[in-house]
Formats: structure tokens, sequence, C-alpha cells
């Protein structure tokens, strides 16, 4: 991982670092020398763009190099790489101890501003306890503490030990005559928890370590305390054992918030479908008697994470579909939670495992068919739009998406929105509908009946139903004006262009602009 010149230059470095009298300045040259590692090794590549070498650690993970980079890191001039950029940056860090902030943005500006702590103590006697052990077995007397605190970690997402023995062998050689905790060669790996299948860690040892964890921490914890942590992965499984070590702990969740956690730009999520979210999760003690069925939780799960999904959408017109998917499982985590174990269906009690089942199968619906448009258009538009965005289904299928919305296939037939065999249920395209449309305009429950008279209630064109209908039009080179005085608005034109993205077709967004070309 290293060149021989990376070797010599290091060893030589913390040699004369562990040469220092002071303890204190000791260690902070020691931490800055090994943070210089992450722009110093053969796992490092050139930025063209920047002309500066990469850090070591642009994914998670040891990437080998076709051609990598060799810096200098004696060389102060303009150099990223260079060891004394690092000791600026303990330098600043040492600062901060001392006087503590919070980044602020600043709403006017778009600026980060320093907010600093006022009147709060940070000296050393405030500390009760510092300990490097594991948390599966935790000192503290029964009920004694106010709030937990923690970051568990993220199933497979990162293998943090293997990841810090890049470091590691270099601080063992420099701290392991001061720290019986840097006298083995590399850093334990036996007990950490996480998943990796190469090393026989399976998901039942990550759920029976991290539920040890939780039970000690219910142990610790005052019976009105609360555990506070994050948590961040895209995938199902992951979730659903994070959730399964909670409940066999003895909390329940009270509460699941977003908070961003990467920057868009963050290398680790760049050009991947990672999410930029963590889930901040609330759990106390407390013991939920409140029965549910499986098909009650279902429905208010649907409902309450389709307005969450539009909302998030609204606040982030880039949300991925990954950063939304870890948003709806935090609440997922929460709805479960608060009925446990009280959650029925045909009279039985729901095992864990079905209910997440159904849980995963509610997210993946409102995922599926999360068509960003706006809330006021009308329901049956909003389901063909999903529809229309997932492709062929069979009617099996397409019922689950449509009941979750209490509709089904039957409302869609009614508008001419649906056709096929039963195992291939597809969407009506808008020439197939032009004379179920007309025949609507000319019995006078359509607009054409009313143009300009302001009567709300005899309009009962669906909203694809003008789409479709203005797209015709266009696509006849028939004049659009009159229907468009009377039907243009800005939720038209977002589903205009929600059909031009769906089926290619420019046309329907093109229908929008020549109206405006003609007022």
């Amino acid at each position: 991982m290293f060149t021989d010149r990376h070797l010599l230059t290091f060893g030589k470095l913390f040699d004369r670092a562990k040469e220092v009298d002071d303890k204190n300045i000791r260690e902070f040259l020691i931490t800055a020398i090994s943070a210089a590692l992450t722009r110093n090794g053969k796992l490092c590549k050139w930025n063209t763009g920047r002309k500066t070498s990469l850090n070591v650690f642009q994914r998670h993970a040891y990437i080998p190099v076709v051609q990598p980079v060799e810096g200098n890191p004696l060389n102060r001039a303009q150099n990223i790489t260079a060891l004394e950029n690092h000791f600026d940056k303990v330098y600043d860090a040492k600062e901060y101890c001392q006087r503590p902030f919070e980044k602020v943005k600043n709403t006017k500006t778009g600026d980060i501003d320093k907010r600093y702590i006022q009147n709060e103590s940070v000296s050393e006697d405030r500390l009760h306890s510092l300990q490097s052990k594991t948390s599966e077995r935790l000192d503290e007397p029964d009920q004694s503490v106010d709030y937990v605190i923690t970051d568990p970690p993220y199933y497979d997402n990162v293998q943090y030990s293997e990841l810090s023995d890049y470091f590691y062998v270099w601080l063992h050689q420099a701290l392991k005559e001061d720290y019986d905790e840097f006298e083995p060669e590399v850093v334990p790996k036996a007990r950490e928890i996480v998943a990796n299948k190469k090393s026989g860690k399976s998901e039942d040892f990550f759920i029976d370590s991290l539920s040890n964890v939780f039970s000690e921490c219910h142990r610790v914890l005052k019976n009105d305390g609360e555990m506070v942590f994050t948590y961040h992965h895209n995938e199902n499984e992951a979730w659903s054992v994070i959730l399964q070590a909670i409940i066999d702990s003895g909390f329940t969740v009270t509460a699941a918030y977003p908070v961003q956690s990467e920057r868009s730009n963050n290398p680790h999520i760049t050009n991947l479908d990672n999410a930029e979210y963590d889930i901040l999760i609330f759990a106390n003690k407390e013991k939920s008697e409140d029965e549910t069925t499986l098909e009650e939780l279902r429905q208010d799960l649907f409902f309450d994470l389709q307005e969450i999904a539009e909302a998030e959408r609204k606040r982030h017109s880039s949300l991925s579909q990954a950063d939304l998917g870890v948003i709806l499982r935090g609440k997922c985590m929460y709805y479960y939670s608060k009925h446990y174990p009280y959650v029925y269906s045909d009279g039985e009690e729901v095992g864990i495992d079905e209910a997440l089942d159904t849980v995963d199968s509610v997210i993946e619906q409102v995922l599926e068919s999360t068509v960003s448009l706006p809330a006021s258009i009308d329901s049956i538009t909003q389901a063909y739009a999903a529809f229309q965005q997932r492709g062929f289904e069979d009617y099996d299928q397409l019922n689950k998406h449509l009941l979750a919305k209490n509709l089904n296939v039957s409302d869609l037939e009614d508008e001419k929105l649906v056709k096929g065999p039963r195992d291939k249920k597809e969407p009506v395209t808008a020439d197939e509908r032009i004379n179920y449309i007309e025949s609507k305009l000319n019995s006078g429950s359509g607009s054409q009946q009313t143009l300009g008279n302001g009567d709300d209630d005899a309009d009962n064109l669906l909203d694809i139903d003008k789409v479709h209908y203005l797209y015709h039009l266009y696509k006849t080179d028939q004049n659009t004006v009159e229907y468009l005085k009377e039907w243009k608005s800005s939720d038209l034109e977002d589903l205009a262009d929600f059909m031009a993205d769906v089926t290619g077709d420019e046309r329907y967004e093109r229908v929008m602009e020549m109206g405006l070309q003609q007022f």
C-alpha cells in the first residue's frame, strides 16, 4: 500500500514524534502524521480536474489504483499532500475544543456562520468516564443514565476495523509502549458488530450482537430516559435487522426524523444509488398496548408515507429514490414499533417477519408510485400516471397498487385507462381514449359544454382526460386555444411534462408550449 519512499519518510516522521518529551504534544504530532497518510499511499490517484491527488478513501473500501500518484508530504508549496496541512487541522481542532461552536447556515446570504456556545463548561473535570471496550457489557449500574446517544454500525455498509488497519499499523508502532489498546498488531475484529459473510458474520450474528448492546442500553437507562441513534442504509434487510434488535432489547421507537448526513457531492455517494439522509431514531422503555390489524397498519402506513413522499419532494426537488426510501423506512419503524407485539391478522399475532414484509411492500408501492405530481391532481389520474411509469403488470399486481389508494382495477377500466388480459394489464394510450373523452364532452359532463360559465361542478373530466385530449388536438393539427383558456394550469403542465418523460413523447410538452404561443 506504500512505496519505499513512503515507508522511509513516515517511519522517520513517527520516530521523531516519539522522541518528544511532552506527552500531549507527542500525541498531537502522531495524530497529524497519521492523518497525512490519507493522501500519501499507493491507493491515491490523480484528480486531473483539480490537479491534485485524491484521498485514499474516496469510497469506504480499499480500491487498487492502476496509475497511483505519489505526493511529497515534505513539500509545503501548494501541496495538498503536505504534512503541514494536517498540523494545521490538529491546531484548528484543539482551538475548537477550547471554544466549541455550531455551524449555522445564514438564510439571507447562504454562508455558513459559526455560532459559539456560551456559558458552557468544557473542562476535563466534567468527564465522568471514557472507556475503550465493547458496549455489550457496560459498567454502569441499572437505571443510572438519563440519555443514551449512539451511532450503531450500518449492517454491511462499512467494514470499520478492516479500514482502520490502514492507520492502525502505524499507530501500533508509535503508541504500543504507552497504551495496552495498541499492543495488537492489527485492529481486533472478532466481536466487531458488522455483517460480513466472508468473515462468517451472518445476519443472526449482527442481530444478536446489536441486541446485546441495546439490551445493555435498556438496562442502564432510567425508566423515563430516552435512547437516540442514527441509521443510514438503502436496503430493506438492513432496516429489518435494526428493528429486530430494537424490539428484542425491549425498546419502543417513539419518533423518526430524516436529517441530511452527506453532501450531494460526497464521493461516498456520487454516482451511486446511496442515500444522503440519516434517520434520527428516538426510542424509550414504554410498552405499547395499542392493538391494530395488519391491514390497518398497511393502510395507515401507505397514506402517511404518500404525504411524506409528496412533502419531501416539494422541499427537495432532486431527492433520490434512495433518500426517499431511507426517510420512509424510518417512519415505518415508528409505526410498527408503537404497536408491537399487538399486531394481528385473522385473529393471530403477526410475527415480525410478516409485518416487515408488509412494511417493505408498502414502501415499494410508495416508491414505485411516487410520480412527483401536485397533490391537487385527481386520484385516478395519479394512479394512472404511476401505472404508466411502472408499465405492464398482471391484474393482481396492479390491484395491489390501487387498493392502497382506495381504488381498484375497475375504477381505471370504467375510465378506459387500462386494457389487456388478466396476466398483462397495460395503460390505454391517448389515441385509444379519444372517443370516450369526446363522449364526456358531448354529454355535458366535460368542460366543452360549460366553457366560460364558471360551473366547476359540471366539469367531470379527469386531469388525464384533459391532457390526453390536448395531446390529440395537437397531434392532429387542431386548435387548442379554446380548451387551454379554460383548462391551462401549472398542475396540468406538470402532468403533461410527466407524460412526456414516461412515454418519451415530447409532443406532450409541446402541447402546453403551443398554447403559450397562441395567446
